[in-house]
């Protein structure tokens, strides 16, 4: 047996088909379907805002409630998550995002003040089940290929945006927008599986003095014999701590900074440039409401390459590098696209292509985030730690939305003629956020590629 010292993964874990059925649940309810019921909200705007009579204030209260709610799920249901269990907070949060999608569906027209409060609460489940996600799979993935196989539940979020789009081009006239948001509700087919196939975080239970319990769920999800596995008193003393209070998270600093800030930057422009994105090319291009859906399905699929070559880069250049390399090139080709957003060379709109490709990099930071965000906090405060920046950077959906909406002008319908003067600053802006996250990776944050969980420990607490 290998030394205790490597942690439960690193001597027991494999790649098993429970194992692939635990990470393809992981993927399917805590990213790329929470995400669906993310975005779609952003697609329904466009649809709705005329019938509706809707002005850019109450778009982006609409757009701005979902970012509220992932920010209060975030705190709350990651701090369950080190309490209760990672599981149970897990299946919490996928019942709130998809039965309260179901509900969106019902709203009677006009009463938008009702849709905002039901997108409130789909963003505390959406804002738990990306909390959990990310310690969960950490907490059963070998050191080696840790960053990858992390990073892979953060790689499907754009075909949540990607799903969104198609479904809002393809499906919306024959389903409606009601029909956009009971897609939403399809994560409860999935509780069951859950249930049955998802087994409690190891690091959890002997933190917890489930000894047996932590045995039963290794040889569970790894198909070891429960005879040949062992807990060291060692690993039973650096698991088991006095309860904390969440507060503990700040005698991290360098794992707060770069959190809470990369978390905050990030937000801002993903949630924004993807929600937004659609009536923006409306703005700029002049094109109706569903032409911008279909055109919306490339940016999807750019973020969605983004995100898998990035990940692929994690566990060798780490992920401080990436961090870096992509800030600095996303933050620069959104530039790009503000400063030339009316150039046009042979029919094709430079702010259309600098959007592209300023989004394969802008999304390629989310594996890169997801995976050092849950990786830099003790045990005891893992969801905590990761669920406290994930979900202060909730506040940025709410501020970009409002700078955007300022930006657009007070009482302006969302599809009302163009405004191009407007896109310049908002993509200015978008730059600066990313700048801003490069100077935190250059400065702030440090490299955990090759540590297991619990050397990243060892040196969090020196």
């Amino acid at each position: 047996m290998k030394n205790s010292q490597e942690g439960l993964t690193e001597r027991y874990s494999r790649l098993t088909s429970r194992f692939a059925g635990f990470l393809v649940l992981a993927i399917l309810a805590g990213t790329f379907l929470a995400f669906y019921n993310n975005f779609i909200i952003g697609f329904v705007v466009t649809f709705i805002s005329k019938s509706w009579k809707l002005d850019a204030t109450e778009v982006a209260w609409l757009i701005a409630s979902t970012g509220a709610g992932i920010f209060v799920g975030a705190f709350i249901i990651g701090r369950l998550a080190d309490m209760l269990g990672r599981k149970i907070a897990f299946m919490i949060s996928v019942v709130f995002y998809s039965l309260f999608s179901i509900l969106s569906a019902f709203v009677p027209e006009g009463f938008w003040q009702l849709l905002t409060i039901l997108r409130f609460i789909i963003g505390l489940g959406i804002g738990g089940a990306f909390t959990i996600t990310f310690p969960y799979v950490s907490e059963f993935s070998p050191t080696k290929v840790r960053g990858l196989i992390t990073g892979i539940s953060a790689v499907d979020v754009p075909a949540g945006t990607l799903l969104a789009s198609l479904s809002s081009a393809y499906l919306e006239p024959i389903i409606g927008w009601q029909g956009l948001f009971l897609i939403g509700g399809i994560p409860l087919v999935l509780l069951p599986f859950i249930y049955l196939y998802m087994e409690e975080s190891p690091r959890w239970l002997i933190s917890k003095g489930k000894l047996l319990e932590a045995r039963k769920a290794i040889a569970k999800m790894y198909g070891i014999k429960l005879d040949s596995i062992s807990i060291s008193e060692e690993e039973i003393k650096q698991y088991t701590k006095p309860k904390s209070s969440w507060q503990n998270i700040f005698k991290y600093p360098k794992s707060v900074i770069t959190t809470w800030s990369v978390s905050f930057a990030l937000q801002v422009v993903s949630y924004n440039f993807t929600v937004w994105g659609p009536s923006l090319l409306v703005l700029v291009l002049s094109i109706n409401s569903k032409i911008a859906s279909q055109l919306f399905v490339y940016v999807s699929i750019s973020g969605l390459l983004g995100r898998l070559t990035y990940d692929l880069l994690l566990d060798r250049l780490g992920r401080k590098v990436v961090g870096l390399i992509v800030s600095f090139v996303s933050g620069t080709f959104l530039l790009l696209s503000g400063v030339y957003y009316s150039v046009v060379i042979n029919g094709i709109s430079l702010f259309y292509i600098f959007a592209i490709v300023g989004y394969f990099f802008l999304d390629a930071l989310w594996p890169t985030l997801s995976v050092i965000g849950s990786e830099i906090w003790p045990q005891d405060l893992r969801s905590t730690g990761w669920g406290s920046g994930y979900g202060f950077g909730a506040l940025g959906k709410i501020v970009g939305s409002i700078v955007i909406a300022l930006v657009l002008g007070e009482g302006l319908l969302i599809t009302p003629k163009p405004i191009p003067v407007a896109v310049t600053p908002i993509f200015i802006f978008f730059a600066a956020m990313m700048y801003l996250i490069f100077i935190v990776f250059l400065l702030v944050a440090f490299e955990t590629k090759g540590k297991s969980l619990e050397e990243i420990e060892r040196d969090l607490n020196k």
